[in-house]
């Protein structure tokens, strides 16, 4: 499978990424821009986010969520959004017969937003109900902690939708020089599939954004690695431990991600994983063990997760720690390789099995590296890769200097002091 996409840069320096198919009803829109949590000032921490809600809250032409929000819903369609640490993303699912008037609401709320104040108090006590929420779930406070961890003082470590202080500090007037700062032209991807009219779309964008003429400001904030073993823990009213462990690891810019995703494959991303055969079914020490990766322009991390009662908490994070030295010494065969190659791929091609997924994929790999490369090389850079990669990569980042052991416990939980661990 291959994806036939075209790329054109406006006048006003917007790229435009386009994918046209005609076996489908359906369009998927991307609004993409380059700004999320890590560029944020530590004292308006959670301003990407709670931007990205007020350009739901009207305009002129749409004055209240419900009109801006029924241009899309009123025809069978979902819009939303989305925050990230690198990015923010307008989206929309939709018939084609509605791609016009959905491509002019986005232009719209992007441009033309009404910015109230007693929306912004309205929408801050949202967000930060939001936070309080994020807070009370022990998963998404185990992560949270850990990113805390992981990333020290820098802005990659802070929660996306920053704190309730930090929410209740941003004004109209911060709002307005944050628009102008990083909603920008050539700050912005636009990336639309399925069954559409490519030059009609290109008109439309380019008339829409007319007068869209501003030049970002400077928004480097680079991560300075900090080597170190460190760890958190936090006691809540709950009956099991819950434990994320993670090790610094290469980028998304960095070619080792291809390997980086099989060794993840490999340790826990399916039933048939080592970690969760190990330690699931041989054991049954947990419900539900996993692996995971998150990838950043200049930064990443593999992390593994789990949920364990408070007494196996350490013999657990042992048998992890047992499988990652397994990897190290070369213990992993070409018939597993194999079969972590073909999950990776399938996923892939079944990932992309509709608009919303191809609009994503090429509209993201645009916004954060500038560069999209296509499924077919993606598919062969995967199958490329050695046994070799895999035990030198394990090597490098599977040591106690890049690793963070977050845990959420009960409470009077035993103190587990994991600086004694060795790897």
């Amino acid at each position: 499978m291959d994806i036939d996409f075209s790329e054109i840069t406006l006048d006003n320096n917007i790229r435009i990424v386009l994918s046209e198919f005609s076996t489908t009803n359906a369009v998927a829109a991307n609004f993409i821009f380059g700004v999320g949590s890590r560029y944020e000032d530590d004292e308006f921490a959670g301003a990407s986010h709670l931007f990205e809600h007020m350009l739901f809250k009207g305009t002129k032409k749409r004055p209240s969520p419900k009109e801006i929000s029924s241009v899309i819903e009123n025809t069978g369609g979902v819009i939303n959004a989305f925050t990230d640490k690198e990015i923010t993303g307008y989206w929309a699912n939709f018939p084609k017969e509605n791609t016009f008037e959905s491509i002019d609401l986005f232009s719209d709320i992007i441009q033309n937003s009404l910015m109230k104040e007693n929306d912004l108090n309205l929408e801050k006590n949202v967000v930060i109900e939001e936070i309080k929420s994020s807070l009370d779930n022990p998963y998404s406070l185990c992560n949270l902690n850990f990113e805390k961890i992981n990333w020290k003082n820098h802005s990659m470590g802070r929660d996306i939708a920053g704190s309730e202080k930090s929410v209740r500090s941003i004004s109209l007037s911060y709002l307005d020089s944050f628009f102008k700062k990083f909603y920008t032209p050539d700050n912005l991807v636009v990336s639309i599939s399925g069954n559409i009219d490519k030059n009609k779309v290109i008109d439309q964008i380019n008339n829409n954004f007319i007068n869209f003429k501003s030049i970002k400001q400077n928004i480097d904030n680079p991560v300075k690695e900090i080597l170190g073993f460190d760890q958190i823990s936090v006691d809540k009213e709950m009956e099991q431990s819950i434990i994320t462990l993670g090790f610094k690891s290469p980028s998304y810019m960095d070619e080792k991600k291809y390997a980086l995703s099989l060794v993840s494959i490999i340790l826990g991303e399916s039933m048939s994983s080592r970690l969760f055969e190990e330690i699931r079914e041989n054991r049954g020490l947990v419900y539900d063990i996993h692996s995971s990766i998150n990838l950043h322009s200049d930064t990443g991390v593999i992390c593994f997760e789990a949920g364990v009662d408070d007494k196996n908490l350490f013999e657990v994070i042992k048998l992890i720690f047992a499988e990652l030295d397994e990897i190290k010494n070369s213990n992993v065969d070409e018939i597993e390789l194999n079969t972590a190659k073909k999950l990776a791929t399938g996923r892939l091609l079944l990932r992309l099995e509709n608009s919303r997924a191809i609009s994503g994929y090429l509209g993201s790999q645009k916004i954060v590296s500038n560069k999209i490369t296509d499924v077919e090389e993606v598919i062969q850079k995967i199958n490329n890769v050695s046994l070799y990669e895999i035990t030198n990569l394990a090597k490098e980042i599977f040591i106690k200097e890049k690793l963070c052991i977050s845990k959420v416990g009960p409470k009077n939980s035993k103190v587990v002091d994991f600086s004694n661990i060795t790897l």
